[in-house]
């Protein structure tokens, strides 16, 4: 068909080796296959679940939160160069979120929803009484920023606290080892509901969530890598 181009980066017709097909389409779907990929949910489910933001962290959770998804960031960036796209361009408040979200999804799971491509991130998003606020998230982030400029955090009493890759881990991810989660939100956890809801921010239809909810279905979505690319850029 026309979306399907055969002949790339296969071997010349006649020498008995496999052709591999490239998705004109839509270019995203040609990492289908690492994305769906039932070890690398398996991974990403495993490490929430032994490291989870609603306990008491754990040691070194911080900077392995950083740790882990950077490495996931490296070997789908290699994986992309492999099928000749481009490195992961990073989607967050500030950093691409007053444009559109090009990348459609459809996991095609009965507890999930799809995306349809070209949608804008709202204004704010309503789900039961919690409110996501992209320009708060993105004044958090000016936060952190300033912090590391600063190398120290500031906790609820405005006391300094040392700056180190473990406690700006946990203020990220804002698990239960934030330095104070007032001043510096709940970036990383956020991000994830927002991009979850974004074809149903007010909960209006009682469309399912997405894929961005779940930490065992979060990796199957191009838009995570974008997310976490976002996250990677602030460490």
């Amino acid at each position: 068909s026309s979306g399907i181009n055969a002949e790339y980066g296969g071997a010349a017709k006649g020498q008995g080796m496999a052709t591999v097909v490239k998705i004109e389409v839509d270019p995203e779907q040609n990492l289908n296959w690492w994305r769906e990929d039932p070890g690398l949910a398996e991974h990403h489910y495993n490490w929430h679940v032994y490291y989870p933001s609603t306990e008491p962290e754990k040691d070194r959770q911080g900077e392995l939160f950083a740790y882990m998804h950077e490495q996931m960031l490296a070997r789908y960036n290699a994986e992309r160069l492999g099928v000749g796209l481009p490195p992961v361009v990073p989607f967050g408040p500030g950093i691409g979120w007053d444009g559109i979200l090009t990348e459609g999804y459809n996991p095609n799971l009965e507890k999930c929803s799809f995306r349809p491509a070209a949608m804008s991130v709202p204004e704010s998003t309503s789900i039961g009484s919690r409110i996501i606020v992209p320009s708060i998230m993105k004044t958090n982030t000016e936060r952190l920023a300033i912090a590391i400029a600063r190398n120290y955090l500031e906790d609820p009493k405005g006391n300094k606290v040392e700056l180190t890759m473990d406690k700006l881990g946990c203020t990220m991810e804002a698990n239960m080892g934030s330095v104070n989660k007032k001043m510096y939100g709940n970036i990383h956890n956020d991000g994830h509901v927002l991009l979850s809801h974004i074809n149903d921010p007010k909960n209006a239809y009682n469309i399912k969530a997405g894929p961005m909810i779940y930490p065992d279905t979060a990796p199957k979505d191009p838009v995570f890598y974008r997310w976490h690319k976002f996250v990677d850029a602030i460490f």
